[in-house]
């Protein structure tokens, strides 16, 4: 019996064609690779932009809020200072 081993991964010169061409495509100086590398270098800085703009808005948020409660702090205190002058001028009366 004759044992003949047939080995799996046969590249003939086609294939060694279609491999240096996809590795030039992918690799090369103007090819997919460098242009997926600019597009992920823009998708980052949107990323960083996006969450920059979040965080900004979240303090300004944050800045009215407590402006606000400050002026209803303010109008509460002249509101009881008021009413305890009517008070004081009914009572001297």
């Amino acid at each position: 019996m004759v044992l003949s081993v047939l080995p799996l991964f046969v590249f003939g010169p086609w294939e060694i064609f279609g491999l240096v061409v996809v590795a030039l495509v992918v690799f090369g100086p103007v090819g997919i690779g460098k242009k997926l590398g600019n597009l992920i270098k823009g998708t980052g800085k949107g990323v960083k932009e996006f969450k920059k703009a979040l965080k900004e808005d979240d303090k300004e948020s944050e800045e009215s809020e407590e402006s606000e409660e400050s002026e209803e702090s303010e109008e509460s205190e002249e509101s009881k200072e008021s009413k305890e002058s009517k008070e004081s001028k009914e009572s001297e009366e």
